[in-house]
């Protein structure tokens, strides 16, 4: 199964854990307020505050419902929301579903994170969140990883260590 990177690091006084925290992918609905055109888009999560602070803060949000609309190009370019390309998006997952993406990562998670890595890659996070399947970007470079609950269950467990074993220090 899935193995964690996990280990201690000592900063000053504190000691943490490592946390295996590749970004996790999402989809979103961004709208250009320029052009009121709204794109359903897969983003890595941290993009998204990103944009926000490149909009200066003038953007419009309704988390509820993921929906996002910014003003400024540089917050859309943040996102990719200018590259987001449908056509290709069909090209990439042609033939490809989500379950057989899961019984490729079930299969051999290596093979997968070599395999469905790339130009395709957040078109093949789209469908896995689509079908309610988190995913990452992985440790190996800049490839897919399946979010599992053994990993979700390494991090708070990391996050609990760190908040217990460091709360009383100052940085």
């Amino acid at each position: 199964m899935y193995k964690h990177a996990t280990g201690k690091t000592v900063i000053g006084e504190n000691t943490y854990r490592t946390i295996y925290m590749s970004p996790y992918y999402v989809v979103i609905n961004v709208t250009d307020l320029k052009t009121n055109i709204t794109k359903e888009i897969c983003v890595e999560c941290p993009s998204i505050k990103g944009a926000i602070e490149k909009d200066n803060n003038n953007s419009i949000i309704d988390k509820k419902n993921r929906t996002f609309k910014f003003q400024s190009d540089s917050a859309l370019n943040y996102i990719g929301y200018f590259n987001f390309d449908t056509l290709k998006m069909k090209e990439c997952i042609k033939d490809i579903s989500p379950e057989f993406l899961m019984s490729e990562w079930n299969r051999d998670y290596i093979n997968f994170a070599n395999t469905y890595s790339g130009e395709c890659q957040k078109y093949f996070a789209f469908i896995l969140f689509k079908d309610g399947i988190m995913s990452s970007r992985g440790s190996l470079g800049s490839s897919l990883s399946i979010v599992t609950k053994e990993r979700i269950e390494q991090e708070k467990k990391d996050m609990e260590y760190n908040q217990k074993h460091n709360k009383n220090k100052t940085h």
